[in-house]
């Protein structure tokens, strides 16, 4: 179960690098802007909110990175928790399909985790 918990959590942590590098670099690129559904207005006005937006997401990305190649099963729980409550939030404020790309898949390395830490105790 370690290592689904690993894949799972890398694939959080590359979402999350994706998610940075957008948001930092490219918010007002047009195929960015289709992604995520904005106006060059929009993306022009927004651009400051969404450099922060993604410095979270690169803070996150590394946070979870660490916690995972040291195994810190403890700090990823907590870490992956976040992720899930950070989009659920934004599914709620922002668009419903958030809990699908952020929620769900940090969920599921969130249990993969946890499943893997029970059995360790075991």
């Amino acid at each position: 179960m370690r290592v689904v918990a690993f894949i799972l959590t890398l694939l959080v942590v590359a979402s999350h690098v994706g998610f940075a590098v957008a948001e930092i670099l490219y918010w007002q690129h047009p195929a960015v802007m289709a992604r995520f559904g904005t106006t060059p207005e929009f993306a022009k006005a927004s651009a400051v909110l969404a450099t922060n937006q993604g410095a979270y997401n690169g803070l996150f990305a590394g946070a979870i990175l660490w916690a995972l190649l040291t195994w810190n099963r403890s700090m990823l729980l907590v870490l992956l928790a976040c992720i899930v409550g950070a989009g659920l939030v934004g599914a709620v404020t922002v668009k419903p399909t958030i809990a699908l790309v952020q929620s769900l898949p940090a969920l599921l390395a969130f249990l993969a985790t946890w499943k893997a830490s029970r059995s360790a105790a075991v």
